[in-house]
C-alpha cells in the first residue's frame, strides 16, 4: 500500500510497512489513526488472524485464544464440549485498525478489558522479538541466545 503525500512526515510512495515512516512524526497528540499505523508498522506479524488474552472467571487462569467470530454464539458454538481447534463453524477474525485501537485504549466496544496478541512468525520471518526475562537467573539464559538485529549479534 502506498501513500501519497497525506500531509506533515508523509513522503511520496513510501510504503506503509516501512518502520521509519513514521517513528519521528506521532507522539501523544497524534491523531488516532498515524498512532494505529505506527503500532502496525512496528509489531507486525500475521493478519489474518489474531488471539485475545482472556482469564478464566472460575480458576483464574490467563492465557490468549484465537478470537472466532462465532465464540459462545448460541446455536452454532460448542464450547465447552467441542475445542476450536476441532470445531466445524470456526472462523477466525482477521487483525483491523478497530482491533489495534481496542487493544491500545484496552477497551473493545462493549467497554471490557481488550488485550490482543500478534502470531509474530510469518513463515520464516519475524518481524520483532519480546523475551520476558524476569526470573531471578534471567542472566543464566543471555549466554544461550543469539539474536541478529540489523546485521549485527546482539
Amino acid at each position: 500500500m502506498l501513500f501519497g503525500g497525506a500531509g506533515p512526515g508523509f513522503r511520496k510512495h513510501k510504503k506503509l510497512d516501512d518502520p521509519t515512516m513514521l517513528q519521528g512524526s506521532v507522539n501523544d497528540r497524534s491523531p488516532p489513526n498515524k498512532k494505529i499505523t505506527l503500532f502496525r508498522s512496528l509489531f507486525r506479524g500475521r493478519k489474518d488472524v489474531y488471539p485475545r488474552r482472556f482469564e478464566s472467571r472460575t480458576t483464574g487462569k490467563t492465557g490468549y485464544s484465537p478470537v472466532c467470530n462465532n465464540q459462545w454464539v448460541l446455536g452454532i458454538c460448542e464450547r465447552p464440549c467441542v475445542i476450536c481447534t476441532n470445531c466445524q463453524h470456526r472462523v477466525l477474525l482477521p487483525v483491523t485498525d478497530d482491533v489495534i485501537h481496542s487493544h491500545l485504549t484496552r477497551k473493545d466496544r462493549r467497554a471490557s478489558i481488550f488485550v490482543a496478541g500478534v502470531y509474530s512468525m510469518l513463515e520464516e520471518t519475524c518481524f520483532f522479538l519480546a523475551i520476558d526475562l524476569n526470573k531471578a537467573d534471567w542472566q543464566d539464559c543471555s549466554g544461550n541466545m543469539e539474536v541478529k538485529l540489523f546485521g549485527l549479534c546482539v
